[in-house]
């Protein structure tokens, strides 16, 4: 085999490499992501605390990633949803307005948080 046959093998194999390490690094997840995905666990055991921590956590490893934030907000806005259902107005209000911070466009948010406000008579 010549030296222009040799090269070719090569850079065959380079370009192999590199597409193997592309598929890799993309199938690879981020500590935020990580967190956000354990915080979902938690959202359908209506583990509301823990869920609320681990989306924090998320968005203390990546601020800007906008998934963590409106999960962020869904987890207040449920744990909202727990305390107007337990007649804990204020600790509602407080988590609903929260939910509304963190995801201006959660619409239960809002009506979560008219009814806090109907249950303490406002």
């Amino acid at each position: 085999m010549g030296q222009a046959g040799l090269r070719t093998i090569r850079t065959f194999f380079t370009i192999l490499l590199s597409c193997v390490a592309l598929v890799l690094t993309s199938c690879a997840t981020t500590p935020a992501l990580d967190r956000i995905a354990q915080g979902d666990r938690y959202l359908k055991e209506n583990k509301w605390d823990e869920a609320i921590i681990e989306y924090q956590q998320a968005m203390a490893l990546a601020p800007d990633l906008k998934e963590a934030r409106s999960r962020l907000g869904l987890a207040y806005n449920n744990r909202g949803w727990m305390y107007n259902g337990e007649a804990e107005w204020d600790q509602a209000l407080a988590d609903l307005n929260k939910a509304i911070e963190w995801d201006p466009a959660l619409a239960a948010a809002y009506n979560n948080r008219g009814r806090a406000y109907n249950g303490k008579g406002q």
